[in-house]
């Protein structure tokens, strides 16, 4: 067993949000969204090749090799016809409206500073920000997450702090 070094950190002003963009823009674009959920709020992107569950509860379900997901922060979903919010529906209709994204493909990354809104556009022409308010930072979680087929894991948040860390190994 290797010992992995100590998990890149950062803050977004700094020269490491350009790796930060790196590891994402090298990776997740051109990914398809093939599966999307919203379960309180939270959205959930399954994303590039399906890739079959370890435990055995789960047999015969997929996940995908990319995972993108909210972790209680307010997010926006531009589409052709208009704006999917968040924090103006329930579940149900949000993950119906939202479902426009599935089997396009992730076509660009930004992250805006200061204020630590993601963007992801899709092939489809659709935009997703998820965007954080001064409240979210006060719960010490992650804005959102991405989990990386190479077993990695890039938590953003709160505010510009973010890590790049095996996905296995509890955060310290």
């Amino acid at each position: 067993m290797t010992r992995m070094s100590s998990p890149a950190r950062g803050t977004a002003p700094a020269k490491n949000l350009m790796k930060l963009h790196q590891i994402i823009e090298s990776g997740l674009i051109g990914k398809k969204c093939w599966r999307l959920t919203v379960s309180s709020g939270e959205l959930v992107l399954h994303m590039g090749a399906r890739r079959s569950y370890n435990n055995a509860k789960m047999t015969g379900e997929k996940k995908g090799e990319w995972i993108f997901g909210t972790c209680g922060t307010r997010w926006i979903l531009v589409t052709a016809t208009g704006t999917v919010r968040s924090d103006e529906a329930d579940d149900e209709k949000l993950e119906r409206e939202a479902k426009v994204i599935e089997n396009s493909r992730a076509c660009g990354f930004g992250l805006s500073v200061p204020d630590n809104v993601l963007l992801l556009d899709f092939s489809n022409g659709c935009r997703l920000l998820v965007i954080p308010t001064t409240s979210d930072a006060k719960y010490d979680l992650p804005y959102w997450e991405l989990f990386m087929p190479n077993g990695k894991y890039i938590a953003f948040g709160p505010q510009s702090k973010w890590s790049y860390r095996r996905s296995d190994v509890p955060a310290s």
